[in-house]
């Protein structure tokens, strides 16, 4: 789930939840947060490095990757057009 895959998908989730009359707006704004989290992820992390070491920094990532996964399920997992794209 690197950056190649993640940002092609964010940007046709983000494509597909505004209207066509926002896509720009959608769009800059998924590329404006992905900029904040380049920019302020490392400083955060470093932080959290020194604070805690290498194990509890990854755990604690990784608790966010499930709890990230979980709320994708919540907010598009469970729409009518999501369960079609699956059984289709």
């Amino acid at each position: 789930l690197g950056y190649g895959t993640l940002m092609p998908a964010a940007q046709a989730i983000a494509v597909s939840a505004v209207p066509a009359d926002k896509l720009g707006t959608g769009i800059s704004t998924l590329l404006l947060l992905a900029d904040v989290g380049i920019g302020l992820g490392p400083v955060l992390l470093g932080a959290l490095l020194s604070a805690t070491g290498y194990g509890p920094m990854y755990a604690g990532l990784a608790v966010v990757v499930v709890v990230a996964g979980v709320f994708y399920h919540a907010v598009h997992g469970r729409h009518q057009a999501a369960r079609r794209r699956q059984v289709a």
